[in-house]
């Protein structure tokens, strides 16, 4: 039987309640309960359970992934991956492990714990419990987390510990971990409390991150930039899917979407200046930010973001590249604008990391 608050399996993580932050204790092998305000949470198939809505959301239908499942467990992950998903994008998204290529800009050891919040498929998760002690493999959908538990199991890494919650309340005690990291959540979390603004729902993850590091400990986020050059050129916003979204006014961006799909803008990104004031409004300090190439989601390389990094980086990939094509044109242009504003103002995506003072 597992101590008080410890998850039922190898992992020594302890578990606070997500409403009171209360220490839960074992409640009679069959989940977790909290002695202050009587919240019971299940454990289901070895996973915590500590969100009461299970919502389904993901790259594929849910019936398509509920059969992707069974089959991981009798073929295997990988085989389960290439006879169910047959989008190449998707299969990439699911497992080109370069998504973690982060973990070289942050400090980390074999004794560094990680929280992996919106952990997806696992491409985050995965590759750093290879470099590191433990790595909480987080998100709201069940059938994700499950998929990341496959995976890990198949590959022999129990330092993977899944967990179904959200990213608003996290279910952790206070200075739990080395390092938080959002790879692609932030601009995401409007969608989670549809009665706020989005940028209350991000502050309060953010803070929930501060909250569950320990003094000295960072914070990772890799998130698209509002002002790209890509978006300013016509390419469609990576997260409306539509042109421009990003670039209007908030209101102007939210009454077009509620027109075109009847559904309102939240999810919101910011410009370079805002994300870092969002970081230091939430607690954090010594901000530092990178330029991901060709985009945080799956970087060839990560470069800080500063005038002579970028125009480096930017003109070894114009090596070989036509004057006139396409993607020859854009990186001049991006080369010149960074070298007139001097920061990278619009770079497509950026990297922050940041830390919790002492």
């Amino acid at each position: 039987m597992p101590r008080n608050g410890e998850l039922m399996g190898s992992s020594n993580q302890e578990f606070a309640c997500p409403e009171c932050q209360t220490t839960v204790v074992v409640d009679r092998g069959k989940g977790y309960l909290c002695p202050k305000c009587s919240n019971t949470f299940p454990v289901i198939d070895n996973i915590p359970v500590f969100s009461g809505q299970l919502d389904y959301y993901g790259e594929i239908k849910k019936d398509l992934m509920s059969n992707l499942l069974v089959a991981a467990e009798k073929v295997g992950y990988h085989e389960a991956l290439r006879k169910y998903v047959k989008d190449p994008w998707v299969f990439r998204y699911a497992m080109d492990e370069s998504r973690a290529k982060w973990i070289e800009i942050i400090p980390h050891s074999p004794e560094t714990r990680v929280l992996d919040v919106g952990c997806g498929w696992g491409t985050n998760a995965i590759p750093m419990s290879r470099c590191v002690k433990e790595v909480v493999a987080l998100d709201g959908t069940y059938e994700r987390v499950k998929f990341v538990e496959i995976r890990a199991r198949q590959e022999r890494l129990p330092s993977v510990v899944p967990v179904v919650a959200t990213a608003l309340k996290l279910p952790f005690p206070a200075a739990s971990f080395d390092v938080v990291t959002f790879n692609g959540v932030i601009e995401w979390l409007g969608l989670a409390d549809k009665r706020v603004p989005p940028r209350v729902n991000q502050e309060r993850a953010i803070r929930e991150a501060h909250r569950v590091l320990k003094p000295g400990g960072k914070v990772y986020i890799g998130i698209e930039n509002r002002f790209s050059l890509r978006y300013w050129l016509g390419q469609a916003d990576d997260h409306s899917f539509m042109r421009f979204t990003s670039l209007l006014p908030r209101w102007l961006a939210d009454a077009y979407c509620r027109w075109r799909t009847g559904e309102p803008y939240l999810t919101h990104t910011y410009s370079l200046n805002v994300c870092r004031t969002l970081l230091t409004g939430c607690g954090f300090a010594d901000v530092e930010s990178y330029f991901p190439w060709p985009t945080y989601r799956n970087p060839d390389r990560i470069v800080p973001l500063r005038k002579e990094a970028i125009v480096s980086l930017l003109q070894q990939q114009l090596v070989g590249e036509g004057v006139l094509s396409r993607r020859g044109v854009y990186l001049r242009m991006l080369k010149v604008i960074t070298q007139i504003e001097r920061q990278g103002r619009m770079c497509h995506s950026f990297c922050f990391v940041a830390s919790r003072p002492h």
